[in-house]
């Protein structure tokens, strides 16, 4: 699984990858790294890719993960369908070229400032 996000201050994508046994697992692991990686560089805000089969778990964890941050005053997360923030493709491409190999991932390397296992 590859998941790509770009942080807010204007770095480089990174690309959270894991070997998780199924794909609730990898993204509860990915949500919990974005939040704390968010609490790392001071991020005000999360925009997420809304999926109706996830939302209400992804919400708790990020409800539960905000707070274990410390940073619920200060941060604050949304999901959003895809037609809402244009940005969200961004990181669909990145992942999914990431996730191909061969000359697609070789055709984003240099976009990616840091490969993370979650």
């Amino acid at each position: 699984m590859g998941k790509s996000y770009q942080d807010s201050s204007g770095g480089e994508p990174v690309v959270l990858t894991g070997h998780h046994s199924n794909a609730r697992t990898a993204r509860e692991a990915c949500l919990v790294e974005l939040v704390e990686h968010s609490a790392k560089i001071n991020a005000a805000r999360l925009i997420l890719e809304q999926d109706a089969s996830t939302f209400l778990g992804d919400q708790r964890l990020l409800f539960e993960q905000v707070r274990r941050a410390g940073i619920a005053g200060t941060f604050r997360y949304e999901q959003m369908r895809a037609h809402e923030e244009c940005l969200l493709a961004v990181p669909d491409a990145l992942a999914w070229c990431w996730a191909k190999g061969g000359r697609w991932r070789s055709s984003i390397r240099h976009m990616i400032s840091e490969l993370r296992q979650v």
